[in-house]
């Protein structure tokens, strides 16, 4: 607590912190091979299913997150 008095010249300087929240999150994404050809001789694909898992950082002040993936998605050739 700090009381001001008058007449004089006062200087205050205040310090804030910015109070951070740690916490995780997942995407997945899914990945499902259709054929439009009656004829195609191919087996088509099971359906993938891939999940990132991310940190996020979220400022409580302001409420601005910021979120790194920990890993990612495989890479996927499609069937020709």
């Amino acid at each position: 607590t700090y009381r001001f008095t008058n007449g004089t010249d006062q200087i205050v300087k205040i310090h804030l912190d910015h109070a951070i929240a740690h916490s995780t999150t997942a995407t997945t994404r899914t990945i499902t091979y259709k054929v439009n050809d009656a004829n195609y001789p191919g087996q088509v694909p099971e359906t993938q299913t891939q999940t990132i898992k991310w940190n996020v950082s979220t400022d409580e002040v302001t409420g601005a997150s910021v979120a790194t993936a920990q890993n990612a998605y495989d890479a996927q050739t499609a069937p020709t």
